[in-house]
C-alpha cells in the first residue's frame, strides 16, 4: 500500500511540474548562428570558468539551448537538441536545477557538422527540435526556425541574453588563416621576384629584410592583381548583431578584391606562416594591417591594404626612391611597386597618428578603436576558418 502511494504522489508531483514549467527554445545572437564564430570558437577557451554561473548550465559559448523556470527543487532534467543537416547526431545535457522558481539556460554541447557550415556560401534556415524531460517525464517538444549566415559573416558584436553589447570583434582574427595551401604558392612567388634571398622571418635581426620580406609580398599581390573593393556588407540584416562580410582567404584571391579588412587579414595570413606577428588594427569605419619588425615587439610598421591594385604612385619622393636602391640595387623593376608600397606605409601611418590617442588609451573601452592581435588570440583558441 505505501508502495502505491509514494507512486501517486510521485505521479501527481510530476503532472503538478509539467503544469507549472515553462520553458521555451533560445538562440543567442538573435536566434542566428554564424558559421564564422562556430568554427571559430569550436576549441577556443574564451570564458573563466573557476566561478561557475548557477543558472547557466552546459556550454559556456552555447548557442542553442533552452530557458526553463523551475517548479521544484533539484529537478533531474534531460535535454536533447536535434538539427538534421546542420548537426551531427543529437547533443545531449543532462544535469540538475536547484533551486525552484529561477530561470535557467541550459546550452548543450552542440555537436556541429563543421564541414556543412563551411560550405555555407549563403544564408539558409534550418529547423532544430528541443525535447525536454524533467525526473525521467517527457515534457513535450519545441521547434525553432533558425537562420545559418554564410560564412563569409563575420560578428563583430551582439546583444545578448541579458541585454548587454558583448564586443566580438577579434573575430577578424579566425579569418587569419595561415595553414592556407595557396600561402605556400604566395611565399614560392614572393622569392621567384628576388628582391630577397630567403623568407626568414625575423631570423636576421635586422628590420630592412622585414620591410623587404613584406615588400617581396606586396608586390606578388600586386602581380595578381587584387583591387580594393568596398563590399562589407553581410548576408543578413539584424537589429542584434553588427556584422560585415569577410571573404576567406580562397574567395579573395578568387575575385581579385579585397575590403579593407579582406586586404589586411590575406597579407597577415602569410606573415603568420613565415613566423611574423601581424596584427589588425581598428579604428571607426577601417581596418588596416600592423606587423612587428623584431620578435620582441620593440617596433611595428603599419600598411593600408586598400591600396593594393594601385598604379599611380603619385608625386616622387627622393628618398623613397634612395631608400628603394639602397635595399634592392639600382635595377628599376619594382621602383614603381615600391613607390606605391612607401605611400601605402605613409597613409597607415598618419591614419595611425589621427587615431593614436584612442588606440593607446588603456582606459579606452570604445571597440571601434583596437588592437587585435593575431598570436594572441590564437593561444586564446580561436582558430582559423579553414576556407
Amino acid at each position: 500500500m505505501k508502495k502505491n502511494l509514494y507512486f501517486v504522489v510521485f505521479l501527481c508531483a510530476n503532472a503538478l511540474y509539467a503544469q507549472n514549467t515553462t520553458w521555451k527554445p533560445v538562440i543567442e545572437m538573435g536566434g542566428q548562428l554564424f558559421p564564422s564564430y562556430l568554427m571559430a570558437t569550436a576549441t577556443a577557451d574564451l570564458f573563466d570558468t573557476s566561478e561557475p554561473t548557477p543558472f547557466w548550465l552546459g556550454d559556456p559559448n552555447g548557442m542553442l539551448g533552452i530557458s526553463i523556470v523551475n517548479s521544484v527543487a533539484n529537478a533531474k532534467i534531460k535535454l536533447v537538441v536535434d538539427a538534421p543537416k546542420l548537426t551531427e547526431g543529437l547533443s545531449v545535457f543532462e544535469g540538475t536545477l536547484s533551486k525552484k522558481g529561477e530561470e535557467y539556460l541550459i546550452f548543450p554541447d552542440v555537436k556541429y557538422n563543421y564541414a556543412t557550415l563551411a560550405n555555407m556560401t549563403q544564408p539558409l534556415p534550418f529547423n532544430a527540435t528541443f525535447t525536454l524531460f524533467v525526473n525521467g517525464k517527457r515534457m513535450g517538444e519545441q521547434s525553432k526556425r533558425i537562420n545559418v549566415r554564410a560564412i563569409s559573416d563575420c560578428p563583430y558584436s551582439f546583444t545578448n541574453l541579458d541585454g548587454e553589447e558583448e564586443d566580438i570583434s577579434w573575430m577578424f582574427a579566425a579569418y587569419v588563416n595561415e595553414n592556407h595551401p595557396t600561402v605556400d604558392e604566395i611565399l614560392k612567388e614572393a622569392l621567384a621576384t628576388k628582391l630577397v634571398k630567403s623568407i626568414d622571418g625575423y631570423q636576421s635581426g635586422e628590420p630592412e629584410n622585414v620591410y623587404k620580406q613584406v615588400f617581396a609580398i606586396w608586390t606578388v599581390f600586386q602581380k595578381k592583381g587584387i583591387k580594393y573593393s568596398s563590399i562589407t556588407r553581410s548576408s543578413g540584416e539584424s537589429e542584434k548583431v553588427t556584422s560585415q562580410t569577410v571573404r576567406p582567404m580562397s574567395e579573395s584571391l578568387k575575385a581579385v578584391q579585397a575590403n579593407c579588412v579582406d586586404g589586411s587579414v590575406l597579407f597577415a595570413s602569410v606573415l603568420r606562416k613565415i613566423d611574423m606577428d601581424p596584427f589588425l588594427v581598428l579604428v571607426p569605419g577601417h581596418c588596416f594591417l600592423g606587423f612587428y619588425l623584431d620578435a620582441e615587439h620593440k617596433d611595428f610598421e603599419v600598411l593600408e591594404t586598400t591600396m593594393l591594385g594601385e598604379t599611380n604612385p603619385g608625386q616622387t619622393n627622393k628618398d623613397v626612391d634612395e631608400l628603394y636602391k639602397e635595399l634592392f640595387g639600382n635595377s628599376p623593376t619594382y621602383l614603381k611597386n615600391w613607390r606605391i608600397f612607401s605611400a601605402a606605409i605613409e597613409a597607415a601611418n598618419q591614419t595611425y597618428e589621427e587615431n593614436k590617442k584612442q588606440l593607446e588609451d588603456e582606459k579606452n573601452e570604445d571597440m571601434q578603436y583596437q588592437f587585435i592581435d593575431i598570436d594572441d588570440w590564437r593561444k586564446m583558441g580561436v582558430m582559423p576558418i579553414n576556407r
